[in-house]
């Protein structure tokens, strides 16, 4: 038999509290949350007036603001000679993108996002949070929502190792109230894969989580090589028009100015057009589906195990392995839900357990829903022959009506029919 740490792991992925707390709904298990992540944008939502507007129009509104032409990476810096492209054969872990809302001090250099040196003209100091409250929540979930379809993890709390693409995320703008973002201009990703965008908003600015959230995704793409695009449907649109624009799955013609990644954007258009969705998917691949089930064993106790004086008490651990988080591991006796924990370690003491027979699974949900179930193990306390607590007239272990009537469910197991339960799925 494989040991249960045989299975490999792909890198554990960050997930914002806000996405986590999705999956936890209802008592009586944890639904997962996979469906709200992956959720794509309805398929026909109306067409904003303001992506009809001119220039003149938007600033006349309150828009218009400029999302700064991107820096080219300069000719005197290194780059990879590496392909970033997913190889062929599985998927890879996912490319993390860092927003980075409590500010930072920064140095000028070569872009390092581990170091926090950014490459970028004026950007170098001080560079304010950007502020706290269910607005910062919303960004980052507008965020997650605009990049849900390739395979990238969004997260606001800095990685402990690896590379990362880090956007800044506050206030401080050298460049005035008419720009909202800048960044490196890095073709094909190839000068870092840890470049320092800035995306220039506050919790107290006047712009939408969406707003704020295009500002982001436009300046991280340009760390990948995409450029302005003519139109503003599109996240790549140089100026904020508005509404909750998305990388689009069209050739589009570039604006304002030379390209500068034709070799880039020639893979999939004309090399004076960029479709930024198939550019993204020919880079990092497609979004990673998660469809394994955790692992559960319990470890103790083990099966078959007795207890000869009651009542008991009975220590209960378990061992849960998966590729993703786990968002909860619950322990069930005789079908009912002792409790759900939803960090390790994973491990309850059921206590003033009484005579009878006991069965016990553990079942964990990871965050991407996909629930798996342990071996049943059975233990006995007292008298083999007990009944799990059906004694006349006393309660049972769990402090239940042990009169044989009241409490007919207890024994049962999952799936037999009663709406109040949930049904559990077996392990991989």
């Amino acid at each position: 038999m494989a040991s249960l740490f045989d299975r490999p792991l792909r890198r554990r992925a960050l997930v914002h509290p806000l996405a986590l707390g999705l999956g936890l709904i209802s008592g009586l298990g944890l639904v997962g949350i996979r469906e709200a992540r992956a959720a794509e944008r309805p398929a026909l939502e109306p067409r904003p007036a303001t992506w009809d507007m001119s220039l003149e129009e938007l600033r006349a509104v309150g828009l218009g603001q400029s999302r700064g032409r991107p820096v080219p990476v300069p000719p005197e810096y290194p780059r990879l000679n590496a392909d970033p492209r997913p190889a062929e054969g599985g998927p890879l872990p996912p490319w993390i993108i860092f927003v980075n809302f409590d500010g930072e001090t920064l140095s000028a250099g070569a872009d390092s996002a581990q170091s926090n040196v950014t490459q970028v003209p004026g950007m170098g100091g001080d560079f304010a949070p950007y502020g706290q409250g269910a607005k910062r929540d919303a960004v980052i979930q507008a965020v997650i929502a605009d990049w849900a379809a390739y395979n990238m993890e969004i997260v606001d709390e800095r990685p402990t190792e690896g590379e990362y693409v880090m956007n800044m995320t506050g206030p401080t703008n050298p460049f005035g109230p008419g720009v909202l973002g800048i960044a490196p201009l890095d073709c094909m990703n190839m000068q870092t894969h840890s470049n320092i965008t800035f995306a220039f908003h506050s919790v107290d600015d006047e712009f939408s989580a969406p707003i704020t959230a295009t500002t982001i995704g436009q300046e991280v793409a340009h760390s990948f090589g995409l450029e302005h695009v003519d139109e503003p449907s599109d996240i790549m649109n140089p100026y904020n028009a508005g509404g909750d624009p998305a990388f689009l799955d069209e050739c589009i013609p570039i604006t304002g100015g030379p390209v500068t990644c034709p070799e880039q954007h020639a893979a999939h258009c004309d090399g004076f057009a960029q479709n930024a969705h198939q550019e993204l998917l020919a880079m990092f691949g497609p979004a990673y589906v998660d469809v394994d089930p955790p692992t559960v064993v319990i470890l103790s106790p083990y099966d078959g195990m007795e207890f000869v004086q009651a009542p008991a008490t009975v220590p209960v651990t378990a061992a849960v392995v998966d590729d993703t988080e786990i968002a909860g591991v619950t322990l069930r006796n005789n079908g009912m839900v002792v409790s759900t924990l939803t960090e390790e370690p994973w491990a309850w003491t059921l206590e003033d357990l009484g005579e009878g027979v006991w069965t016990l699974e553990v079942s964990a949900v990871d965050t991407s829903g996909n629930e798996g179930l342990s071996v049943p193990v059975v233990v006995t306390v007292g008298s083999p022959g007990g009944t799990g607590g059906d004694t006349e007239g006393e309660t049972d272990g769990l402090g239940q009506d042990g009169d044989g009537k009241g409490c007919g469910s207890f024994g049962r197991r999952a799936g037999s029919g009663w709406g109040w339960e949930r049904p559990l799925s077996s392990s991989a």
